[in-house]
Parts: structure tokens; C-alpha cells; sequence
């Protein structure tokens, strides 16, 4: 328990930094979604004041004369017979009603169908049920039915819906239904009662309501929505979005492999948002309260718990949903629709309403129509009434609350199912019977950190197997291999050969198709993962956490105590040189420095494992010299295990080297052991000044050492194998060569070991073919394309983008559909909500009687007593009808709350009568509008004529109706007799509303907006994804033309562009229920909305609601030709604001966004800067420049003077570049001449990044001149685009398309517009880099050597004159690294020019005639690569490997090496293996240096098995001038404290 409790401190910690790096962003989110809500409580708060009324009674013989008779009114009837048509005959005069009007019928379904079929007014439908033959004994039974009534008969109560009371409105009276009703009861009992006639009549009228102030109850329903659609917004943007984007960047995974109790995570994360949107509920609910949102008939408690509910349903509905994604953009998408939808659905009817019931906000909602059914029964919410049904169709308050707390309990239980079921890419998943294998299958617990130790190996690996389907590969077969423990064991293989794999097999992300992993002894994944301190190869990161807080955080929950996690924090950021950047946020360090960080992430806290998946990718030589001492350190505490591409690295590194190939262990030993057992021999160097004399210094060495060959030829350097079996010969080979040195023209002579690479391609060379490699590549005849053209017209370049965009709808032809049909399917949806609206299905007919209202209270009193008792009786047969007299009210307080004033308003009616009623309000108005039915009073008048005078409750649905068919059955049954009487139905009718209902039109004009915005997916999904990738940058095109073209416009990325887009979406749907509702609206609000409509969607949305308002006023006949249309339903704003906007937004984005020098003046002066990656000091170097360099500065002003520069394919003259005041490019001179290949060296932040991409144009010139053949970049970016082809050094491809659609999209681009010739180009450069049998794969198959083998085609193609590749091997194998080389040499042969910049100094030597090195923004020096190393290398380096590791022997080997040569430096020992660096200050020559070495090695063979020589490398030279950069840095700070 206490372990849970310290990681739970942990975590929260960890998730409050999350919260404290974004609070400005989410105090903003914040702020505004409780302004919009305080805003909307302010600007409606009002309170609902009626006065008390009086309505007056409507007398029978008004009603006819109002009844409808126009020329398309109609009244129907069936059956016809003589009774029937008799009686329709008499009501039609009676009506005085045109007898072109009646029409008869021979059933009721012929008679239904008529009316709905040519109805266009006021229809009527009379059904005959039962004629009575005797009206003694039988009733009158018929049925009405008419197009004009809108009231369902499943209605009870007005105040289920709105307050009560508050008009006189009864569509049974204003339709006719009720004046036909009487006059058919009328007719039929003077028909059948002609020797008695019997007059009688009635009023009727609302019963008179009380003075009223009170809330209007609809506001809470607004209230609650508006409330519930901004709360997922804000569970979008605060909740989902970060736990997807935790998935989506591994740190999900990531810490589940640092602790078992990772769950803790989510619990933490959980916890510190419900307290955020507390906070913001209570703040929200305070307003509610003071601007009388809710009535104080709903305790706040009540209201509380809804809410606190809500938000923890909420909440856990999110983490389900979040299972579903694992991309940030596609949550933000999806996410939005999951989370509206259900509100949506609210809204809905029938059996997706029923559906809606699972979804949080559906149980939400009716919690607050609860309370406003509440507020506008006046009825006190309290613990009786928590489980009573206010209305037959809603849930009671406590079911919920406990359909809420259910929702929580399932969505939690489907989310912890489904996370471990489908936990997402690179994640451990777990059976689908997860939770009945938990019943039986108990794993022990896996929170300790001790471990039994296995001998010595620390990880096992027996029988492994694993393929994959898709595309087909077998990565283990029957695998077997063991690491050490506190060694390091390095994998080597090539890409695809499953290193990775492996790794991620072992740590659980990958399931191995059979075979064992034992780990300290542990099967189980979930015990022994938490074990393993895991770099993978990308770098993992929290953003929201500084240097330091990663390296604690991660100590701690691997279960270290507080105060050794701050003490291994502060060793770690010393060894990984972080010091200065302890207090950086992640996101803001380099690639090296987030290299750096994940190693430290990775060794931090109680681990037993290191496993780094290629963890010096993109470091420079620097970093990976501190990254190497940092493991030579670390293995003597654990076990490593790397996988790597940099054999310098395994070589330095590798206790053991394992070689992979076809899934198995080929080889593995030491570095040494393998040199010795597979490589081919030392590697002789010559560099020449004149090269006719190559073949003869071949021809002189193989007269000593026969089988000496060839390696390469990179001018002037010539490379030359000499083979192991002839060592003893190298000595002579070196002084035959050295005494003829001048003679042969031989500038520089070295030697070298053989390298691990050779040894790794020697390895494989038989074995293993991976990514289309084959020794007998065909040659082909056909010429590359070159064109002196370089002015592509729009047109071929719109061809082209249109011919990437309709790849792009085929290959993603389900998201595309889905995109371009949301509008047509929002117009559908529309019109189908608009259609059910219009259409109202057959619903059960309404017996005009007591049964429909259940239960009340009828008050009767008259003169005419026998009529009374009869309308008692009739009543008293209804168990739950009340009968009350008015007599009986004589007495009480009638007048007590009555002022005098009160009779002003009494005329035509009984003051009695008035005051009873409104004093039974003033008692209890809940109970009265709830169950006083209305008032019968009976009078008989002195010419015998019965008067009823009826008052029915306006709250009361269908009151009027029954109480008239109960008046009308007494006149008759008191006439015809007991047996007798009249029952009289409504049926509703399937009809159609003609008129148009705002609420119709508002569907329309909500959803469409919605719809069309979802498309614009569509068109950005493809620009915005090149740019994340960075294939934009590659596409030689203006950027109007780019942009014009692919019809979006420039955001940063597509998750940047989707959370503006949704928060304009959510805007835009909002505020114009607010702002455009009605016209009234729209003139309160004029000036904001001509703001707003700045916004498209809310514009489209304004513009729909202006059309619905203008088709009503039309309909309505609300205009005169006098005054016209309201000036704010003009639609011509709508389209002055879109063109307008459209233009403007295009233009700031294409000529401002898009123009890097116009942009980055922009964020200067908007201050938006905020994290950097160059670091470059901004002291000047005193040392004095190289003479070389100052030549080559000489040499470019001459050019320049001469106008000579088009000559010369590359030019940089005097280029600076800074960073916000830190200058990282300090006056670069140089040129690059035709058919060189130059290359660009320095350490990460030395300025080498900034200069390459400010010649491939993608990064501002702060001062000098770029020019490429003449072509000077400021003056035509475009025209300079097209003279150069661009390799960046991440895989910048389109993975939707195939190699040949990519490489003949660019064909396209570099202008070969005739489809034949760019077939044919295309062809030539599958074949040239081997990739013939990709043509047809899509690039997302491809391993990471095949992308970058399509990335330098994709440079070359069209022979552009200079091809700019940035670090083109980085994350190859040696073998494909091996063959790109060979690419890139053949294409310079061909006459092109090629600038490099490569961490490799291998990649240098073999491709670079010249190369420049970097520091402080600076060139240091450069020249020929042996020219380089003559005047600056000066050493050589021995590697002795002992028999024995006794400090004896060691002490021994070190003190005859220093006698043999003066400055022996012993730099490292490990093994047996000691490595020294002789700093040649004796100028020994090689063969000097070979014959010591060996006489060395002959006199000490009983403890020396073997040793090794090395020139000084490019490596040595490069970290020479880095050292000496830092001592003078720290010169300078010495001095400057001093000062």
C-alpha cells in the first residue's frame, strides 16, 4: 500500500508539471468556456412577469361564426348512409357551411387517404363508429380527425415542457375541432328528440392564473446544453487530446515498462482534471445562482450531484473513447464527433433517442429537464419526490444518479478491458479473455525490484520465433543468443533484419510467435520489464519536464527514494553534459541533447537491463564520444544491449558482437576475434598528386604482397587492401613506398586497421540480401535527363500536383468518400430531421373522456340539479376524479388575498367564481395546475335554455374537449335516457405541417455548416501531412501555385490547423443561437455580428439563418410593400465577407506565412520565439583563420568581380545567420566546383544544420549571398529552387504512393513534361539505386534503407547540377550505406556536384575530394581529406589485446609502449583490451611505426595475443578542434570572472 501511495505521489506530481507547462493555454480555454456560459446567463437573465388575468369566454354561436369555410377547407364523413347523411346535412347548415365542402365517403381508409392526399386547408374527418338504432340503449360513438391540430394525444401537462399559465392558447378551439364536436352532439340530440326540444349552450374559457414572476425554466435546458457541449470541448482539447498524444509519442508505453503500477498514471491524471473542472462547475454553478439560472424550488445539492456525476461520467467516457486513437489529429476529429453526438442524439426520437440512453450526456439532460419540469410545476425537489416520475416519459432523479454512477462503473471497466485488448501500436497486448485468465492465473507480485540472478547471463533468448504477414518476412527463426551480465553486447544486421524487433519482443511491445525470453530468471513479461531502463529510436520525451525533472522523475518510479533520485540526477546531467540545459524543457533541447535525455531516461533508477535501440542515431561525433564513455561506465553495474548501423560504435563499444542474418545469430565474438577471423586485412592510404601512376604503386606492392588489390578511388585518395597473412610484410611495403615517395608522386601515405564494417559486409556478403541488393546490378545504356531549361509553366506544375492528389483519393479512397459525402449526407440528415418533424406518424386515437387525465379535480355546481347529478355520476365512475362544489368553498378565505382592485377585472363572469379559483392558486399552485381539471357551472335561463359555462385548465392538455364531451354525454343521456349518451374520439392523422417551422429550418441551417466543415479535411489532410513530413520542401514549385493548387491554406501542421478548425466549429455553432436566433436577435447584436462573420463557418451559419427568417417573414405575409425587409436580413454581407476573406486569408498566407523573410519579421516582432536549438556562442574565435580558407575567401571575390559564378555549380560569400541574437553561421566562404563532392562537418550546434538548409532555401539568410549556377537566391527563390535536387536527412516521402508514382511526380517537377521521356527516367533510376522490385510498393512498406535509397533518387532525379544531401545514410546498414555511396560517386561522375554533410566520417573519406569543419559558426579548416589529415592529425592510435588482465601484465605493456614511443597515452582498458593514442611527436614514419610494433609484439608474445594500428582519423582531427574551442571558452569565462 505505502509503494502505491509513493507512486501515486509521483505521478501526480508528474501530471501537475503537465498542467503548470500549458497554463496559459488552458487558463484561456478555461476563461473562455465559463465567459461564454457567464456571458449567455447575463444577457438572458430576465424574469417571466404575467399579470393576473382574466381570459374571456367564448360563446358557441362565435365559435361557428369563426369556424373555417374558405374555398380548400373541407369536411369529410363515412360511412355514407341515411342516418349519417341526415345528420351531416343538418350540421352543414347548422355550420352554414358551402355544400361544395362536405364530402362523403364509403370507408374511413378511403376517406384518410383523400385528406391527406389533396388537403390543402382546413380538413375535417368524421367516422362514424355506431349509429344508435335506439338511442335508449345505445350511444352515439364517432371519431374526429383534422390537418389542423398539432397536439398529441400522449400530452398531459403544458408545464411537463414550459411554465403554465401564461397564455390562452388551445388549438381544439382555434382549429374548429370543438365547434364541430358540439354541433355534431347538438344535432344529433334535437334530431333524436324532436317532441322535447332542448336548447342549450355553452362558454367557454382558460381559467383565470395568478400574478406571476418567476424563472424562465427554458434557460436551464439552455444552460445545461450549452454547459454540456463546452464541457467536451474542454474534455477534447484538456483530456483526450493529451492522452492520446501521450500514446502517440510512447510515453504510455514507456512508463509502463518503468513500473508495473503504471495504471497509478491514469488514476493521478484523473484526479488533477477533476479537480480543474470542479473548479470551473463551481465557478459556473456560483453564476447560474446569482443570475437565477435555477429556481430555488431545485436545492443546490440536487443540482451539485448532477453535476459531479456528469463530470466523473464524462470523464471516464473519455478514457474509453480514447482506447479508439492514437493520433493526436485523428482524436481531435473523432474525438469531437464521439463526444457531440450524443447531444445530438438528445434531440432525437423514437428508437434512437432509446439508443441514446448509453451515452452520458443523453442521462444528463434529462437530469436537467427533470428540474425544469420541477421549476415549472412549482413543485419543491426533496427526498420524497427523488424516485417519482415527474412526466410518464422521464426518468426520476435518483435512476439518474444511478445511471450516471453506472456509466462511470461500465465505462471504466470497457476502458481498462479494451487498453489491454487493443493498447495500439508498439504496446503489450493481452488476450481477449483477459479478465477470466485473471480468475485462475494469479502472476506474483511484480513491484519488487530484486531479482534472482542466472549465472551470468542476464537475458536468454531460446527458440525464438516471429513473421510477419504483411508484407512477408521471417525476422526470428528459431532464435538463440544470451547476453551477459555486465557486458555490453552489441546486434548488428542490416535493416529488416529484426534488431528492433527483437528488442521489442523482449521488453513485450512485440509477441513472438513461439520460443522463451527469460530475464534474470523471469518469463513473464509484466515481472521483469519494469527491469529494463529501454531507449528506443526515437527520442521519448514529456515536453512539460525540464532535463532534471525527467532524470527524477524516472529514479523514483523505478524505486529510488527522493533523495538518491536528486543525487543520481545531478551525476547523470554532469556525465551526460546537461548541466546547462538541467532547467530546459524537453522540447526544447536538440536532437542530440533529446538523444542524450532518453539515455539518461533509460539508466535512471533501479534497472538491472539497459537496452538502446540505436542510441547515437543523429549525434554527432562529439556526443557520441560522451554517450560512449557514459556506457563504457555503465556496463560495469548492468547489462547492456545496443543495436547500432555505426560500426565505430560496436567497435568501441561491443564486449560481444552478434552479426543477424535470416533470423538467426551468424557469427559473434569480440571485435578483435571477428577482425581477425573475417576481415580482409589493414588498408593502406596513399594520397596523390597525379593519378596515371595508380596502377604502377599497385604493381610495386604486389611485388611484395601478391594478393594486395584495390578498394577505392576517391581523388586523390587511392585505397589499397593488404591482407592479414602478410603483416610481417607491411613494414617493408611502407619503406619501399616512403624511399620512393617524391618519384611516385605520393603526397601523404597512412595505414588502418580493418574496419568492423568491413568485417560486417565480409559477414553477410554470401548470406543475406536485404532491400534489393544484388552484386550484378544491371547496367543500362539510356542517358539521365539534363535540361538546360529551368522555367516550368503553372500549368505542368498544377498537372502534377493534381496527379499526386488523385493518387492520393485512390489509394485513401474510404477517407476521401467520407469526406466529400459529409455534406451530402448533413444535407440528408437535415432533411430527414426537417421531414420527421413535418410528418406526423399515426399515434393511438384520445377517448374524449376522463381516463386520459388519470387523476384531479372537476369543480360542478349549477342551478339545473338534475344535470348536476348527472355529471357527478359520470364523473364519480372515475376512481381518481375528484368532484368539489363550489358551495362548498363558501366561507373560506376567498377574499383574504384580495384587494380591492381585484373587481376591475371581474365583468361577464361570477365574482365568486374569479375569487374561488384564484384563491386555490394563492393555497398551492403546484397541486392546482397540476390537478384542477376546470369548472362546470350549469344555468338554466329563464326561456328553459341550458347555459354551461366551462372554464378548462390551460395547463391541462385536451381539458377543453373532454370537459365539453362531458357536458354534451349528460344533455344526452338526460334526454335519451341512462343507456344512452355520445363518445367522441380524436385520431390524429398522418399529414404533413405546410407551414414552415423555424425550429425546421434551424436543422438545416446548423448541421449543413457542420458537414461542409468536416470536408475541408479533405482538402488539407494531404498539404499538411507534406509538411509535417517535410516532402514540401522537396517540391520545386511556387508557393502560390503549391498552395492555389492544393486549395488550403499554410498552418504549421494538420493537428495545428484541426484545433483551430474545431474551435471555429464550436464557436461558430454556439454563438449564433445567441446572436442570430430571430430578427430581434440579429438587430440587438449587429455590431458583433459583423465581427464575427469574419469567421467563415460562422458566416455560413448567420447567412442559413437569414435565408430561414426571410422565407418566414414571406410565408407569413409579415411585409408591406412600404418597409420592406429588415436591413439586417440582407444577403449580400454574406458574400462580400466570404470573398473578401477568402482573398485576404489566401494572401497573408501565401505572401506572408510562405515568405520565410516576411514571416520571421513577424515573429520578431511578435515576440513568438520561444525555445531554440541553436545554441552557438556569440564570441568571436581569436584564432587566426586558416590560410586555405583565406585563399578561398580571395578566390570567391574574384569570381564575383569577374561575373564569373555561373560557372561554378554552388557560391556561398560572407553567409551569417542568426537566431534572435545568437549568431550561428559566422561569414561562411566557399565554392563548390563542377563535379566535386564537398563536405560540411561539425558537432550538433556548430552552425552545419543552419547553413545546409539555408542553401537548400529553407531557412532565412540573415546576411551574404547564396548563389547556385550564377542564380543568386533572394533575387528569384523559385528560378533557384529548380537548379538543385535535395536529400534531408529525415524520410521526407508520401508513404500513400509507390516508388514510381513518387519518382515520376518529381519528373514532373525538374520539368520533363513528356510522360514517355519520365517513364523512361524513372525506369533508369529504379534500376540505378536497385529498387526495380519496389516499383509497385507502397513506401510505407519499406525498411529504413530503402527509403533512404528512394530519398537520394528522388534528389538525382532530372540530374539537377548540385544535389544537397543531408546525412544520406543515417539509419542505413553498412551495406546499403555501401551502395548509395556507389550511387552518389557514379552520378558525380557524371559530371554533377554534390554537397554532404554526415556524422560518418567513413561516408567523408569514401565520398568528399574536399571537406570543411564547422565550429562556433566558423570553418577551422578544410581541404583534401589526406591533406586535412596531414597538417592535422600528427598520430596514431594501438590497440593491444592481453592474455591476461592482471594489473601486472597491464603495468608492464604500458611501460615498454612509453619507451618505445615518447607520448603513449593508455585511453582506455577494458577486456583485455587497452587502447593508447601516440601522439607522434618523433615523426616516425609507417614503416618505422609497423617494425616497433611488431618487434613489440614478437618479444612480448607470451601476454600479447594481438594488436591492431590506426591512423589518426578524421574523428580525431574533427575533436581536436572541438577541444580546443572548449578550452578557449573556458579561457574566456575564467577571464571574464576575473573581471
Amino acid at each position: 500500500m505505502s509503494e502505491s501511495v509513493r507512486l501515486f505521489r509521483i505521478f501526480l506530481w508528474k501530471n501537475w508539471l503537465q498542467i503548470r507547462y500549458c497554463w496559459l493555454s488552458l487558463m484561456l480555454i478555461f476563461l473562455g468556456c465559463s465567459s461564454i456560459l457567464i456571458v449567455y446567463l447575463y444577457s438572458t437573465n430576465r424574469l417571466l412577469t404575467t399579470p393576473q388575468m382574466k381570459y374571456d369566454g367564448r360563446q358557441f354561436d362565435h365559435l361557428k361564426m369563426d369556424f373555417p369555410s374558405n374555398d380548400v377547407d373541407r369536411i369529410f364523413y363515412s360511412p355514407s348512409t341515411v342516418q349519417t347523411d341526415s345528420l351531416m346535412e343538418n350540421v352543414r347548415q347548422e355550420l352554414q357551411y358551402p355544400l361544395s365542402g362536405v364530402k362523403f365517403f364509403a370507408n374511413s381508409t378511403e376517406m384518410i387517404r383523400e385528406m391527406e392526399r389533396s388537403c390543402k386547408g382546413n380538413c375535417y374527418a368524421v367516422d362514424f363508429l355506431h349509429i344508435p338504432s335506439d338511442t335508449s340503449r345505445e350511444k352515439l360513438q364517432y371519431s374526429i380527425s383534422t390537418t389542423s391540430i398539432r397536439i398529441s394525444p400522449k400530452k398531459r401537462y403544458v408545464n411537463d415542457e414550459e411554465v403554465a399559465g401564461i397564455k390562452d392558447d388551445d388549438d381544439y378551439i382555434r382549429s374548429g375541432f370543438m365547434t364541430l364536436q358540439h354541433t355534431i352532439d347538438k344535432v344529433f340530440i334535437r334530431n333524436h328528440n324532436s317532441q322535447e326540444m332542448v336548447n342549450f349552450d355553452f362558454e367557454i374559457a382558460s381559467m383565470p392564473t395568478i400574478a406571476q414572476e418567476t424563472i424562465d425554466s427554458q434557460r436551464i435546458i439552455w444552460f445545461g446544453s450549452l454547459y454540456s457541449v463546452l464541457f467536451n470541448v474542454l474534455l477534447l482539447s484538456t483530456f483526450l487530446v493529451p492522452l492520446v498524444e501521450e500514446k502517440q509519442n510512447g510515453i504510455k508505453e514507456f512508463l509502463a515498462i518503468a513500473t508495473p503500477m503504471n495504471f497509478l498514471n491514469g488514476v493521478s491524471f484523473f484526479v488533477i482534471r477533476l479537480c480543474m473542472y470542479t473548479a470551473l462547475t463551481v465557478v459556473v454553478l456560483i453564476a447560474g445562482w446569482f443570475y437565477q439560472a435555477f429556481s430555488a424550488i431545485v436545492p443546490v445539492p440536487y443540482i451539485i450531484t448532477l453535476f459531479a456525476l456528469y463530470i466523473l461520467s464524462a470523464m471516464s467516457y473519455t478514457y474509453l473513447i480514447s482506447v479508439f486513437f492514437h493520433s493526436v489529429f485523428h482524436a481531435k476529429v473523432g474525438g469531437l464527433l464521439m463526444l457531440v453526438t450524443p447531444y445530438i442524439l438528445y434531440f432525437s426520437k423514437g428508437g434512437v433517442s432509446t439508443f441514446a440512453n448509453i451515452f452520458n450526456t443523453k442521462t444528463f439532460m434529462e437530469g436537467i429537464k427533470n428540474f425544469q419540469i420541477f421549476t415549472n410545476k412549482y413543485r419543491e425537489v426533496g427526498p420524497s419526490v427523488l424516485n417519482v416520475h415527474i412526466t410518464e416519459s422521464t426518468f426520476t432523479v435518483l435512476s439518474v444518479y444511478s445511471i450516471l454512477i453506472m456509466q462511470c462503473l461500465i465505462y471504466a471497466f470497457l476502458y481498462n478491458y479494451l487498453a489491454f485488448v487493443f493498447p495500439g501500436p508498439g504496446s503489450l497486448q493481452r488476450p481477449f479473455f483477459l479478465p477470466f485468465m485473471s480468475l485462475w492465473k494469479k502472476n506474483k507480485p511484480s513491484t519488487e525490484y530484486a531479482t534472482n540472478k542466472v549465472g551470468e547471463d542476464a537475458i536468454i533468448i531460446q527458440d525464438l520465433n516471429k513473421s510477419f504477414k504483411k508484407p512477408r518476412r521471417i525476422i526470428s527463426d528459431g532464435l538463440n543468443i544470451a547476453f551477459k551480465n555486465k557486458q555490453i553486447t552489441v546486434l548488428l544486421g542490416h535493416n529488416g533484419v529484426g534488431k528492433t524487433t527483437t528488442l521489442n519482443m523482449i521488453m513485450g511491445s512485440e509477441t513472438p510467435d513461439s520460443g522463451k525470453i527469460t530475464v534474470f530468471g523471469e518469463q513473464e513479461i509484466g515481472s521483469y520489464r519494469h527491469l529494463i531502463g529501454y531507449c528506443p529510436q526515437h527520442s521519448v520525451f514529456m515536453p512539460y519536464m525540464t532535463c532534471a525533472e525527467h532524470l527524477n522523475f524516472f529514479a523514483q518510479v523505478r524505486g529510488m527514494s527522493i533523495q538518491d533520485a536528486c543525487k543520481i540526477t545531478e551525476d547523470l546531467l554532469i556525465k551526460l553534459n546537461l548541466q546547462e540545459k538541467a532547467n530546459e524543457y524537453g522540447i526544447c533541447l536538440s536532437g542530440g541533447m533529446k538523444r542524450r535525455l532518453s539515455l539518461g531516461i533509460a539508466i535512471s533508477g533501479n534497472t538491472k537491463v539497459v537496452i538502446l535501440d540505436e542510441p547515437s542515431s543523429g549525434l554527432d561525433i562529439e556526443s557520441r564520444r560522451e554517450l560512449w564513455d557514459i556506457l563504457l561506465q555503465l556496463r560495469k553495474l548492468k547489462a547492456v544491449l545496443i543495436t547500432t548501423h555505426h560500426m565505430e560504435e560496436a567497435e568501441m563499444l561491443g564486449d560481444t558482437i552478434a552479426i543477424l542474418a535470416n533470423g538467426r545469430v551468424h557469427c559473434s565474438g569480440s571485435p578483435l576475434e571477428l577482425k581477425r577471423k573475417i576481415g580482409r586485412g589493414y588498408v593502406l592510404k596513399l594520397c596523390l598528386n597525379r593519378s596515371e601512376i595508380q596502377e604502377k604503386i599497385l604493381n610495386i606492392i604486389q611485388q611484395i604482397i601478391p594478393t594486395a588489390k584495390i578498394l577505392t578511388i576517391v581523388p586523390p585518395a587511392l585505397h589499397i587492401s593488404l591482407p592479414y597473412e602478410n603483416k610481417k610484410e607491411y613494414s617493408q611495403v611502407l619503406q619501399l613506398l616512403e624511399g620512393r615517395q617524391n618519384e611516385l608522386g605520393i603526397e601523404s601515405i597512412s595505414i588502418s586497421d580493418a574496419s568492423l564494417e568491413d568485417v560486417f559486409l565480409n559477414c553477410l556478403s554470401e548470406i543475406d540480401i536485404v532491400d534489393g541488393l544484388v552484386s550484378d546490378k544491371e547496367k543500362t545504356v539510356y542517358i539521365p535527363f539534363e535540361t538546360d531549361e529551368f522555367h516550368i509553366s503553372w500549368r505542368e506544375q498544377a498537372k502534377a500536383i493534381f496527379y499526386k492528389k488523385f493518387i492520393f483519393i485512390k489509394n485513401k479512397w474510404a477517407y476521401t468518400l467520407s469526406m466529400v459525402l459529409l455534406p451530402l449526407l448533413s444535407l440528408l440528415m437535415a432533411l430527414a430531421l426537417m421531414h420527421s418533424m413535418s410528418l406526423v406518424t399515426n399515434e393511438d386515437k384520445l377517448n374524449l373522456n376522463l381516463n386520459h387525465i388519470q387523476r384531479g379535480v372537476i369543480l360542478v355546481d349549477g342551478s339545473n340539479t338534475e344535470i348536476v347529478n348527472i355529471l357527478k355520476a359520470e364523473i364519480e365512475k372515475y376512481h381518481n376524479i375528484r368532484i368539489e362544489h363550489l358551495g362548498n368553498k363558501r366561507g373560506e378565505n376567498v377574499t383574504d388575498c384580495m384587494c380591492y382592485n381585484i373587481c376591475k377585472y371581474v365583468y361577464n363572469l361570477c365574482l365568486y367564481m374569479f375569487l374561488v379559483l384564484i384563491s386555490l392558486q394563492y393555497e398551492n399552485l403546484a397541486y392546482f395546475l397540476e390537478n384542477y381539471i376546470g369548472v362546470i357551472d350549469v344555468t338554466t335561463e329563464d326561456n328553459d335554455n341550458i347555459n354551461f359555462n366551462i372554464y378548462f385548465s390551460g395547463n391541462i392538455y385536451h381539458s377543453s374537449v373532454i370537459l365539453l364531451n362531458l357536458v354534451d354525454d349528460a344533455i344526452a343521456r338526460w334526454k335519451m335516457g341512462e343507456s344512452g349518451g355520445i363518445e367522441t374520439t380524436y385520431v390524429p392523422i398522418r399529414r404533413y405541417i405546410t407551414d414552415v417551422s423555424p425550429t425546421r429550418l434551424e436543422y438545416f441551417a446548423v448541421i449543413m455548416p457542420i458537414g461542409l466543415f468536416f470536408s475541408i479535411f479533405f482538402y488539407v489532410a494531404l498539404p499538411f501531412h507534406e509538411y509535417t513530413n517535410g516532402f514540401k520542401q522537396l517540391q520545386s514549385i511556387p508557393r502560390p501555385v503549391f498552395w492555389l493548387s492544393t486549395l488550403a491554406n499554410a498552418f504549421r501542421s494538420i493537428s495545428t490547423i484541426s484545433t483551430y478548425m474545431l474551435f471555429m466549429l464550436i464557436l461558430s455553432a454556439i454563438v449564433p443561437l445567441i446572436t442570430s436566433g430571430n430578427v430581434r436577435a440579429m438587430e440587438y447584436h449587429e455590431e458583433k455580428i459583423h465581427i464575427l462573420q469574419l469567421l467563415p463557418d460562422f458566416n455560413l451559419n448567420h447567412q442559413l439563418r437569414i435565408i430561414n427568417e426571410r422565407f418566414l417573414l414571406i410565408r407569413r405575409n409579415a411585409l408591406t410593400a412600404i418597409h420592406g425587409l429588415p436591413p439586417v436580413l440582407s444577403k449580400n454581407n454574406f458574400f462580400i465577407y466570404a470573398i473578401a476573406i477568402a482573398i485576404f486569408i489566401m494572401a497573408i498566407f501565401i505572401y506572408i506565412q510562405e515568405n520565410k523573410y516576411t514571416s520571421e519579421k513577424l515573429k520578431h516582432a511578435l515576440k513568438c520565439y520561444q525555445c531554440r536549438q541553436i545554441t552557438v556562442s556569440n564570441a568571436e574565435n581569436d584564432d587566426d583563420e586558416e590560410d586555405l580558407i583565406r585563399k578561398e575567401k580571395l578566390a570567391i571575390t574574384d569570381i564575383l568581380i569577374g561575373k564569373s559564378e555561373r560557372d561554378y555549380p554552388l557560391l556561398v560569400n560572407d553567409l551569417h545567420k542568426s537566431y534572435d541574437r545568437k549568431t550561428a553561421v559566422r561569414g561562411l566562404n566557399f565554392v563548390v566546383k563542377r563535379q566535386e563532392c564537398f563536405g560540411l562537418l561539425g558537432i550538433n550546434g556548430a552552425g552545419k544544420t543552419s547553413t545546409f538548409q539555408m542553401i537548400a532555401a529553407n531557412l532565412t539568410i540573415t546576411g551574404g549571398t547564396i548563389k547556385i549556377d550564377g542564380i543568386d537566391i533572394k533575387e528569384n527563390e523559385s528560378q533557384y529552387r529548380y537548379h538543385f535536387g535535395y536529400c534531408p536527412q529525415s524520410d521526407c516521402l508520401n508513404e500513400f504512393m509507390t516508388a514510381y508514382q513518387m519518382l515520376f511526380y518529381m519528373t514532373k517537377m525538374r520539368g520533363i513534361s513528356d510522360s514517355t521521356k519520365a517513364n523512361n527516367e524513372v525506369l533508369y533510376w529504379l534500376q540505378q539505386l536497385d529498387l526495380k522490385k519496389y516499383k509497385d510498393m507502397k513506401i510505407c512498406h519499406f525498411s529504413g534503407g530503402t527509403k533512404r535509397k528512394l530519398n537520394a533518387a528522388i534528389a538525382m532525379i532530372g540530374s539537377p547540377s548540385l544535389v544537397l544531401l543531408d546525412e544520406p545514410t543515417t539509419g542505413v546498414d553498412p551495406e546499403s550505406r555501401r551502395f548509395l555511396w556507389e550511387c552518389i560517386k557514379d552520378y558525380q561522375h557524371r559530371g554533377n556536384t554534390v554537397v554532404l554533410t554526415s556524422h560518418s566520417m567513413d561516408e567523408c573519406e569514401q565520398l568528399c575530394n574536399r571537406l570543411a569543419i564547422m565550429t562556433d559558426g566558423k570553418f577551422k579548416c578544410s581541404g583534401f581529406v589526406s591533406d586535412i589529415k596531414k597538417r592535422f592529425g600528427g598520430g596514431f592510435t594501438i590497440k593491444v589485446k592481453l592474455k591476461s588482465e592482471e594489473d601486472s601484465i597491464i603495468n608492464y605493456v604500458n611501460a615498454e609502449l612509453s619507451k618505445i614511443f615518447t607520448q603513449c597515452q593508455l585511453r582506455e582498458n577494458h577486456a583485455g583490451i587497452l587502447t593508447y593514442y601516440i601522439n607522434n611527436i618523433d615523426d616516425f614514419k609507417w614503416s618505422e611505426i609497423f617494425e616497433r610494433t611488431e618487434e613489440f609484439n614478437r618479444s612480448n608474445r607470451g601476454i600479447v595475443e594481438d594488436y591492431s594500428l590506426n591512423e589518426t582519423t578524421l574523428e580525431d582531427i574533427f575533436l581536436k578542434f572541438e577541444s580546443k574551442r572548449r578550452s578557449h571558452i573556458q579561457e574566456r569565462d575564467i577571464n571574464d570572472l576575473e573581471v
